[in-house]
């Protein structure tokens, strides 16, 4: 199902020649198994392919979470990928940046925009080393006070 969205997203992306700049951002999403309101086990759970997850905004679900790039100028959906439970940001920046390359989606010096949740010094470097682009990662703490 991911494959065949992704699919036509790139067909309604129309890539020019100049630098583009892409929004990342991912969320978590949870999946209502427990209608019933029953008790379910790690074992039942992993027998249905799903895990127990930790948000800060949702507390503990069972779900996914969902990574969407954005094309700045037109916001036009270019990448959806969905991986099991909550894995932090930081260790699905790899990833999500592999994609991207394998569909031609980024090019060398592209601007890619990522919030505070895939910080890393590691990521920056994975980024401009490996696969040329310019990252923009927002740091955890805000070094900048605006005072009026």
């Amino acid at each position: 199902m991911v494959n065949l969205v992704n699919r036509l997203l790139r067909t309604n992306f129309k890539r020019k020649n100049t630098k583009l700049t892409f929004i990342v951002d991912a969320t978590p999403v949870d999946v209502d198994i427990n209608f019933m309101r029953k008790h379910y086990s790690k074992k039942y759970l992993s027998k249905m392919d799903l895990k127990w997850s930790y948000s800060s905004s949702k507390g503990h679900y069972i779900g996914y979470k969902v990574t969407m790039v954005l094309e700045k100028n037109s916001l036009t959906s270019v990448l959806i990928l969905i991986h099991k439970g909550a894995p932090y940001d930081t260790k699905i920046y790899k990833e999500v940046l592999e994609n991207l390359k394998q569909s031609r989606i980024i090019r060398p010096l592209d601007i890619l925009l990522f919030d505070k949740g895939y910080f890393s010094y590691e990521n920056y470097k994975i980024g401009i080393i490996e696969y040329r682009i310019i990252p923009l990662i927002f740091p955890r703490e805000i070094t900048i006070r605006i005072s009026f």
